[in-house]
């Protein structure tokens, strides 16, 4: 259960948020060693230097900067929207965003963030190609069947796809924005925006209800996308691009990192192949996405809608397997076997059984993990 705070601890902490050229890691451990947002409200810039290890000017353009926000104003604002402002005390604040090393130290919200589903994040390039929309669509179309919450940033490309196609069905999808509430950008995806909010999801910031687009703040909102997903899935997106610091960013966090597979030459699948050559899972359709869904938040997938994925339909048809596929299939059951384990159980040559393992997995019904075989529907 959180704890209570004072109006004045909450008005002291969105003021304190502000501070927009300090990271929240920084701020949430001022507070701490102050022992109250309040207390560093009041604190002299030579104190803020000293027990925040910057310089006295530094110190001084903080206090300066938190000074000029208005916290009264920024509630009413956000309240006339409809949204509300979070601190970590609330119990609405996300667990998940408690648990990363820099948690927003305030979070200004339009909609609802309940938590009864697991959450995945997809992300990718600005600038995508026809297959990239495609895939983004399908998968985030097909997790939001599975009723599994899509997260992304709401930025041009890959992110207002998988937000449109999870709209378009009436799930839910939750994007985190690089500006304040009262901002909406890029501006054409004021309508998408609405939209989500309308669905059942959310619109997430950690900036001051006014705060207009800057280039910092979109590595900072990655985070907190990275941070609300259990997992994060990576579209497209070249090397150095916002798609891959969410990566890192959801890896410093514990959380899984998975990609969409893309042909060698192309500048937007260099992103995802260095992720996948450096270990991130191969996404081929949403069942590998679920497939790495961590075990405490799979009750909350709709199970009874996995087979209804568009790839899975395209490709799993279990009443066309071989009488040998069959045979395979049904020794396998609900358990994990060896090729080995196989070949001597069904007295089967290695050869053969080697070959039709191959072709269950090819048809995406088996999965190897860790040398043996098991049903991955």
């Amino acid at each position: 259960m959180s704890k209570t705070i004072s109006e004045n601890e909450k008005l002291a902490l969105i003021q304190i948020n502000a501070g927009g050229y300090m990271r929240a890691d920084w701020c949430n451990r001022l507070i701490k060693v102050f022992g109250s947002a309040c207390d560093v409200i009041k604190s002299s810039a030579s104190d803020i230097s000293q027990n925040g290890a910057v310089s006295i000017d530094t110190a001084e353009n903080f206090l300066k900067e938190i000074s000029s926000i208005d916290p009264h104003n920024e509630l009413e604002k956000v309240h006339k929207t409809g949204g509300i402002i979070l601190t970590q005390n609330d119990d609405d604040y996300p667990q998940m965003l408690k648990e990363i090393a820099q948690p927003p130290v305030v979070l200004y919200v339009r909609g609802s963030l309940e938590t009864k589903f697991a959450n995945v994040a997809i992300v990718g390039t600005r600038k995508p190609s026809k297959y990239g929309i495609r895939t983004a669509s399908m998968l985030a179309s097909d997790l939001s069947k599975c009723s599994i919450t899509v997260v992304s940033g709401l930025a041009r490309g890959i992110d207002s796809v998988a937000h449109k196609a999870v709209v378009d069905l009436g799930g839910i999808t939750w994007a985190v924005i690089g500006t304040g509430l009262g901002k909406c950008y890029p501006a054409e995806n004021r309508k998408l925006a609405e939209s989500i909010i309308d669905k059942g999801g959310a619109i997430v910031t950690e900036f001051p209800f006014d705060k207009g687009p800057m280039a910092f703040h979109f590595p900072r909102r990655n985070r907190i996308i990275a941070g609300l997903s259990c997992l994060s899935v990576v579209v497209e997106g070249a090397k150095r691009s916002g798609a891959l610091i969410t990566a890192r960013l959801a890896l410093e966090q514990g959380r899984d990192v998975l990609a969409v597979p893309g042909q060698i030459d192309e500048q937007t699948s260099q992103g995802p192949n260095l992720l996948i050559r450096d270990g991130a899972g191969i996404v081929t359709n949403a069942l590998d996405i679920v497939t790495h869904i961590p075990l405490q938040y799979k009750s909350l997938v709709k199970e009874d809608a996995l087979s209804g994925c568009s790839l899975a339909k395209e490709n799993c048809k279990l009443e066309n397997l071989s009488q040998d596929e069959s045979a395979v299939l049904k020794f396998v059951g609900k358990d994990s076997f060896s090729l080995d384990d196989i070949a001597c159980k069904l007295n089967w040559s290695i050869p053969k059984v080697s070959s039709i393992l191959f072709q269950l997995e090819t048809k995406l019904i088996l999965v190897n993990i860790a040398g043996k075989y098991e049903r991955k529907l």
